[in-house]
């Protein structure tokens, strides 16, 4: 018999070329493979969202409703950062959490009403995670919680603690995707079923390309140094271009591509002006998945140089697992999840924001030679999306018994 499944989700990708929760996107690509389950994903609606995207997915097994929560161009809750810091940078996006709460409810609700689900997947805590529970109880199925991080690390108000402990203790399973996320959310519900599970990455298009540095036109002794994600605060790119001023004095042949958009870009463009860095760093904006093996197989180095800040701290970046099955050395930081990877030998690891000892491991792993492409390859096949999407399916099977 097919089982169908109701994921929530507040973001998810809007386009082929948006990175939003991509993770979400090659796990259930992964999972609709198997014909045994059928998913259904509602998502936060955006006015920047391409409907032939989601059209397409149709034929790869999955549906993607969006749920709009507010006149389409003023939705400006989601999407482009995290919520935290678009709630900071906008002070007009805390109006729109009431209505993404009720819109939220009023779709699920609708959905379940007129489809034949046997299980509902909230990805985070809140407010999905809350729907997802609440209507769980309504309609009489089990609930599967996933938690990023960003909830666990973001989020400290005693009324959100008291929302996400009655969410933790209330669904039948708690996906957290570290073994630290793990830890907090037991500190906060410690009667909670929680597994650990990290989301993953398609291991066939994440993989080395040979001749990338001549396909982006980069001299083969230029040094490069990668950095791909959101332009936000939790994400540390300013501790990156403080350290490229330390860089360049014992570097020659260097330069720093910076893939992403978000809230922060206006700042970034201003600081390599400010630093007179232009001839260095390149701001290449939104790079298709796509074509980031090739920018990850350009880069001799790749830079996560995360920090813990108002828009929370990092689960496990999937940046990192995508430079590690592309066979990439990373330098990053023990923030959050990320600490679960340091017995890893492709990753070094930098104090969180200090340019100055960032700059000092990047030249030291730059200088490195024991670590192989093959290696960091192998090192993460612990992400390859089809294990991860066959353990996801097992966790399905077992609330579904």
């Amino acid at each position: 018999m097919r089982k169908n499944v109701l994921v929530l989700t507040t973001c998810y990708p809007l386009s082929d070329t948006d990175i939003s929760a991509i993770f979400l996107k090659s796990l259930y690509e992964a999972m609709a493979k198997v014909v045994k389950i059928r998913i259904t994903i509602l998502a936060a609606d955006h006015e920047d969202v391409d409907s032939d995207f989601d059209d397409k997915l149709v034929k790869q097994g999955l549906k993607v409703k969006r749920y709009r929560y507010f006149f389409r161009r003023w939705q400006t809750l989601l999407y482009g950062d995290a919520a935290l810091s678009n709630l900071r940078k906008n002070s007009f996006s805390a109006f729109l959490l009431i209505p993404l709460l009720l819109s939220l409810f009023i779709y699920s609700i609708f959905e379940l009403a007129h489809g034949k689900y046997s299980l509902i997947h909230a990805h985070w805590s809140l407010p999905t995670g809350l729907v997802a529970v609440i209507l769980g109880k309504l309609f009489h199925m089990p609930v599967m919680v996933t938690s990023h991080g960003g909830d666990i690390y973001g989020l400290h108000g005693n009324v959100s603690r008291m929302l996400q402990k009655w969410v933790f203790s209330e669904a039948e399973m708690v996906n957290a995707v570290s073994q630290p996320v793990m830890k907090e959310i037991k500190l906060l519900a410690p009667r909670s079923h929680v597994i650990v599970k990290s989301m993953g990455v398609d291991d066939d298009l994440f993989s080395p390309v040979s001749d990338a540095k001549k396909q982006l036109g980069i001299a083969d002794d230029s040094k490069v140094l990668l950095f791909v994600g959101r332009f936000s605060e939790k994400k540390g790119v300013e501790y990156l271009l403080e350290a490229t001023e330390i860089i360049k004095q014992k570097i020659n042949n260097f330069q720093i591509l910076l893939i992403g958009k978000g809230n922060l870009e206006k700042k970034i463009r201003e600081i390599i002006g400010e630093k007179k860095l232009q001839g260095i760093v390149k701001v290449l904006g939104v790079v298709e998945n796509a074509r980031l093996p090739i920018y990850y197989s350009a880069a001799d180095l790749l830079v996560v140089p995360s920090v813990a800040d108002v828009g929370g701290q990092e689960g496990l970046p999937v940046t990192i697992m995508e430079g590690l099955l592309c066979g990439r050395k990373i330098v990053t930081t023990k923030v959050g999840g990320i600490v679960e990877l340091s017995e890893l030998k492709s990753i070094f690891f930098s104090e969180q924001k200090n340019g100055e000892n960032l700059a000092k491991v990047i030249c030291n792993a730059l200088e490195d030679k024991n670590i192989l492409p093959n290696e960091s390859r192998e090192e993460g096949m612990r992400f390859s999306i089809n294990k991860v999407a066959a353990d996801f399916i097992g966790y399905y099977e077992e609330l579904l018994k």
